[in-house]
C-alpha cells in the first residue's frame, strides 16, 4: 500500500473553517452510521453527537439524513474566548514555565525535547526524578495533554502536577518519596501547532489522537504519519513506562482499553482497578467506561501504547471551565495516586545476559493476561502492575532461550525477579509495530504472533497488513508460519526494510508457511517485516492470513557477545554545524556510524578504520530536529541521541 500517494490525494490540509455541530440521535447504533461518515466526532451522549464539520461534509450529513445544529461557526471559538481571560496558558508561556521549573529545580528535573511538530515548536517533556538525569532502575509513568490543541485544561492539569511534585519536593515527604522512587515524565503539549493556533488538529490537519499504528483506520495519512504521534512513540519505547494518562477536555469520564473494539482486554481486572482509584479521588468523574462504549476510534493513543508497548494507558476527559484551577486541584489526588500506584503493586526486576551480566532488551509476559510489556532498552529493568494472586512469568529475548518462572506471588507489595539469560540462536518476531484496522469481527490477539511457533496466530485482516520488529536483523531466510483454523493456506505478501516506516522490498508472495530469503532483495540484512493479506475473503472469524510466527536463525559462539565495547563520546551536543566524535580503547578495524532521523530512515552511513581517535559528521544541511547515531563493531552496538540546532 503507497500510503503517500493516499496523503497526496486525500490529506491535503483544508483550510475551510469547520464548524461545531450538534446532532441529536435517538440510538447509540447512529455513532457507527456517524463513523462510516469519516467526520470528527469530539463527544458523543445518549442524546446527540457534537462533530466538527466544514460545508463540504455538513453537505453530507444532509444527503445522509441527519438533522443538526451549529453551536459555533468557528469551533476555534470557545478557545479564543478563554485564552481573552487570561486564566489559561498560551504555547509561549507554558514554555517559558517549563524552562523556569527547570531552571529553579534543576536537582530533579531534565527538560527534554522529544520531538518536534510540523511547524518546528519543540515538543517539550519534563522529566521529574531525584537523579533526572540517569535512566535509572525505577518504575516509569507518564502524563500527557493537548494532544488537540484547543483542549487547553488537557496542558494545565500536566503543568499543575509539575509545580506540586517540583514546589513541594522538598517539604512534602509522600511528594518526595515519589519523586526518589519513579521516573516521572510530563509532555504538557502534544500538539504545539495545534495549541499555538486554537485547533483539534496539528499543522497538517490531522488528528493527532487518530494517528496512532495499533489498528490504525484511515483517518490519518498512514500509521504514524505525523512527527509528534512518532515522538511520543519513540518516548514509551525510550522509557518503557508502567502507566500512562492522557487528558482531554470535551466530558467527565475516564476512558479505559480499547477504543477501537468493544472486545475487553485481558488486562480489564488490574486497568479498572486503578481507573475506580483515580475516580474515587477526582470528584468531577462522571463514569468509568471502555472507550469504544462510548464512541468508536481507531489509532488511539492509549490503544497504541497498550497495543504495542504493554503500557496500560487512560484517556482522561475533564471540564474546561474557565478557571482552570478547580479542575486541576480535583485531579491532582488521583494523579499523585497513580504515581504511588506505578511502581508499589506487581513484579519488577531486571533481565540481563547470563555470560556478561549485562542488561537486555527482553519482552515479559504474564500467563493470562497475554499483553507483554517490555523492558527498559538502556537498563533491562522492567515493572508489570499486576493484582494480588499467583502468577507465571515467562521472559524472552531474541537469539537467547526463553525461561518461565512459576508460581510468583505477589501481594500488596512488588515482587522482584531478576532473570539472566541464555543464548541461542534463533530469532523471532520482537514486537508489533503497526497494524490496521479490518474489522471486529476478528477475536484473535496481536501477540498470538509473538515468538516461536505454539499453535496459537493473530489474523491480520481481510487485506490487513502489519509491520512487525525482529528486534535483531535477519541476515538470510526466514519462515513464515501459518497457524491452525480452518482454512489453510492463505496467500500474503511479504516486504523486508531496516526502516520501520519506509523503504519496504517486496520478497513475493507466500501461501501457508513459507521461506523467504532477503538476498533477492540486494539487501545484507533486514530488522522489519511487513506483511500484507492478499485480500481473499475465507474465514469470517479469522479473516485474513493467520499469522503463528515468523522464524530465522543465526549461527554464532559465545565470543561474539561480549562485554566489550569502545568508548565514544560525542563532543558537543546540541550539534550546529559539525557532529565531531571522539573514540578511544577502540581495537576494531572498522566502525561504522549510522544516522537516522525519528522516521528510522538512514541519512547518513560512513565506516571508520582502525586507530582514528576522531571523526566528524557535517550536519549544516540536516534540518534542526532529533536524530540518532547508531554505533556499530563487529559485535557491538550503541545509540546515542543527537539534537541538530541551527
Amino acid at each position: 500500500m503507497n500510503y503517500l500517494f493516499v496523503l497526496t490525494l486525500i490529506f491535503t490540509v483544508n483550510t475551510s473553517i469547520k464548524k461545531l455541530v450538534e446532532i441529536p440521535i435517538t440510538s447509540k447504533s447512529q455513532v457507527y452510521e456517524m463513523n462510516k461518515l469519516k467526520v470528527t466526532i469530539v463527544s458523543v451522549t445518549d442524546q446527540c453527537i457534537q462533530i466538527i464539520a466544514d460545508d463540504d461534509e455538513l453537505r453530507t450529513l444532509n444527503n445522509s439524513g441527519f438533522s443538526y445544529t451549529i453551536i459555533f461557526n468557528d469551533y476555534r471559538e470557545p478557545v479564543k474566548k478563554l485564552l481573552e481571560k487570561g486564566t489559561y496558558h498560551t504555547y509561549e508561556t507554558l514554555v517559558q514555565e517549563l524552562d523556569s521549573i527547570a531552571i529553579n529545580y534543576p536537582a530533579i528535573t531534565k527538560l527534554d525535547t522529544i520531538g518536534y511538530s510540523v511547524e518546528g515548536r519543540p515538543m517539550l517533556g519534563l522529566k521529574i526524578s531525584d537523579n533526572a538525569e540517569t535512566e535509572e532502575t525505577e518504575p516509569g509513568i507518564r502524563f500527557t495533554g493537548c494532544h488537540h490543541g484547543g483542549e487547553l485544561i488537557s496542558a494545565e492539569i500536566v503543568l499543575y502536577l509539575i509545580k506540586q511534585l517540583t514546589d513541594k519536593y522538598s517539604t512534602d515527604s509522600y511528594i518526595k518519596q515519589l519523586v526518589d522512587g519513579r521516573q516521572i515524565w510530563c509532555v504538557p503539549i502534544v500538539n504545539p501547532d495545534g495549541m499555538y493556533s486554537y485547533s483539534r488538529y496539528n499543522a497538517n490537519g490531522v488528528d493527532l489522537n487518530r494517528d496512532y499504528g495499533y489498528m490504525w483506520g484511515w483517518d490519518s495519512p498512514y500509521p504514524f504519519s505525523q512527527p509528534e504521534s512518532r515522538a511520543l512513540k519513540l518516548n514509551a519505547e525510550m522509557h518503557s513506562f508502567t502507566l500512562g494518562f492522557d487528558y482531554h477536555s470535551v466530558a467527565n469520564i475516564i476512558n479505559c482499553l480499547w477504543d477501537y473494539t468493544p472486545i475487553r482486554p485481558n488486562v480489564d481486572t488490574i486497568m479498572l482497578d486503578l481507573a475506580k482509584e483515580y475516580y474515587d479521588s477526582a470528584s468531577y468523574i462522571d463514569t468509568i467506561m471502555h472507550g469504544c462504549d462510548w464512541y468508536p476510534v481507531s489509532g488511539s493513543c492509549q490503544d497504541a501504547m497498550y497495543g504495542c508497548n504493554g503500557i496500560i494507558d487512560y484517556t482522561i476527559e475533564t471540564p474546561q471551565d474557565a478557571d482552570p484551577i478547580p479542575v486541576c486541584v480535583s485531579n491532582i489526588g488521583a494523579m499523585l495516586k497513580m504515581i504511588e500506584r506505578s511502581g508499589d503493586i506487581g513484579i519488577s526486576g531486571i533481565i540481563t545476559d547470563s555470560v556478561t551480566g549485562n542488561p537486555i532488551n527482553a519482552r515479559i509476559e504474564i500467563e493470562g493476561i497475554d499483553w507483554p510489556v517490555y523492558t527498559n532498552p538502556y537498563t533491562g529493568f522492567y515493572h508489570i502492575a499486576l493484582l494480588s494472586g499467583a502468577y507465571t512469568l515467562k521472559i524472552s529475548s531474541n537469539g537467547y532461550s526463553s525461561k518461565e518462572i512459576t508460581n510468583i506471588i505477589v501481594d500488596s507489595s512488588v515482587t522482584a525477579i531478576d532473570v539472566p539469560l541464555i543464548l541461542n540462536n534463533k530469532y523471532y518476531v520482537n514486537k508489533l509495530v503497526t497494524i490496521t484496522y479490518t474489522g471486529n469481527s476478528n477475536k484473535t490477539l496481536s501477540p498470538a504472533l509473538l515468538g516461536p511457533e505454539d499453535d496459537k496466530s493473530f489474523s491480520i485482516g481481510t487485506g490487513g497488513e502489519v509491520v512487525l520488529d525482529m528486534g535483531i536483523p535477519i541476515k538470510d531466510s526466514f519462515t513464515v508460519y501459518e497457524g491452525i483454523d480452518s482454512t489453510g493456506n492463505e496467500g500474503y505478501e511479504v516486504l523486508v526494510s531496516n526502516m520501520w516506516q519506509d523503504s519496504f522490498v517486496s520478497l513475493g508472495v507466500g501461501t501457508g508457511t513459507t521461506t523467504f530469503n532477503i538476498s533477492v532483495t540486494g539487501l545484507s540484512e533486514a530488522r522489519y517485516v511487513k506483511m500484507i493479506d492478499d485480500g481473499n475473503v475465507s474465514n469470517y472469524t479469522t479473516p485474513g492470513f493467520d499469522l503463528d510466527a515468523i522464524e530465522s536463525y543465526r549461527a554464532f559462539g559465545i565470543t561474539e557477545k561480549n562485554n566489550y565495547k569502545p568508548n565514544i563520546m560525542i563532543c558537543s551536543n546540541p550539534v550546529i554545524n559539525n557532529l565531531a566524535i571522539k573514540i578511544t580503547n577502540s581495537n576494531e578495524k572498522n566502525i561504522t556510524f549510522k544516522l537516522y532521523n525519528l522516521a528510522g530512515q538512514l541519512l547518513i552511513k560512513d565506516i571508520i578504520s582502525e586507530g582514528q581517535p576522531n571523526f566528524s559528521i557535517s550536519t549544516d544541511k540536516i534540518p534542526s530536529n532529533i536524530y540518532f547515531l547508531k554505533i556499530e563493531g563487529r559485535n557491538w552496538a550503541t545509540t546515542k541521541k543527537v539534537i541538530i540546532l541551527h
